[in-house]
């Protein structure tokens, strides 16, 4: 089985794009996440992370509600991001 890509100069067999999902798939794992919460009683909660899967289970057991998920390649635009949201007002978030 062949299939050509308009964007590649070759065709690309099985196999190449299985490999190219799994390298897609270890860069999502090394993203860093910046996301918001909101508990019960409304307080936001704004938090920087890079194991998501470990983070979704802490908030389905403290039932929290998830607003706002961005991820980021690199930690330096994550935690400015971040620093970011931490600076606006609890009205404009």
């Amino acid at each position: 089985m062949i299939q050509v890509f308009s964007n590649m100069k070759r065709p690309v067999g099985l196999r190449g794009i299985i490999l190219q999902q799994n390298q897609q798939t270890a860069k999502m794992k090394k993203n860093c996440w910046v996301y918001i919460l909101r508990n019960e009683s409304g307080e936001i909660t704004i938090g920087f992370s890079v194991d998501m899967d470990e983070k979704f289970t802490e908030i389905s057991m403290r039932k929290e509600k998830l607003y706002y998920l961005r991820p980021f390649e690199e930690p330096f635009d994550g935690l400015a991001h971040k620093h970011l949201l931490d600076s606006l007002s609890q009205d404009t978030i």
